[in-house]
């Protein structure tokens, strides 16, 4: 293939987040849970560490290649929460898959499959609102463990990924990611 190719810089297409202001995430298993999102931490993406391909016959390069799995990340929160959540944690959400699906200031969404790992209260102060740490796993598994990527859902009118977009995540990213308008 030869030397890199460079590439000249362009616009990014799409809308840039200006706020963090509102962000929230729902289980389908109990989509009235009593969170109030303080702070969210949304799911990301990890390729995981390079697999190291030097041999004794580079010469001046250590070499490597990425890995073909992919890791979508936990997603933690800091929320106000209803005593009562006791209840459906322990009984409902704790280590149970569920679909979630967490919402982005402009109108997008991503879904998944995960659960909630854990939820951890923090101190009780007086003058301070109680918060909870919690933090959700991201399975990438339905509850059949068959394997399932994440939905992104674009707001309405927006467009949604350009065919060479798309085929581009089709060749470089290992299969499709699915988009829905």
């Amino acid at each position: 293939m030869g030397l890199p190719i460079h590439t000249p810089l362009q616009q990014p297409t799409g809308i840039k987040m200006g706020d963090g202001y509102q962000t929230a995430f729902a289980f389908q298993i109990a989509p009235i849970v009593g969170f109030w999102e303080r702070e969210v931490k949304p799911v990301g993406c990890d390729g995981g560490d390079s697999v190291d391909t030097t041999t004794m016959r580079n010469r001046r390069w250590r070499t490597y290649a990425p890995r073909h799995l992919r890791t979508l990340t936990e997603m933690t929160a800091n929320c106000a929460y209803d005593p009562r959540v006791y209840y459906q944690i322990v009984h409902v959400l704790l280590n149970v898959i569920s679909s979630i699906t967490v919402f982005f200031p402009e109108g997008s969404s991503i879904d998944f499959w995960g659960y909630l790992v854990k939820f951890d209260p923090g101190e009780h102060k007086e003058g301070e609102m109680p918060l909870a740490a919690v933090t959700i796993r991201p399975t990438n598994t339905d509850p059949t463990t068959a394997e399932q990527p994440p939905v992104l859902n674009h707001p309405s009118g927006t467009g949604t990924a350009s065919l060479s977009a798309m085929d581009f995540m089709a060749a470089h990213l290992g299969g499709p990611i699915e988009i829905a308008a």
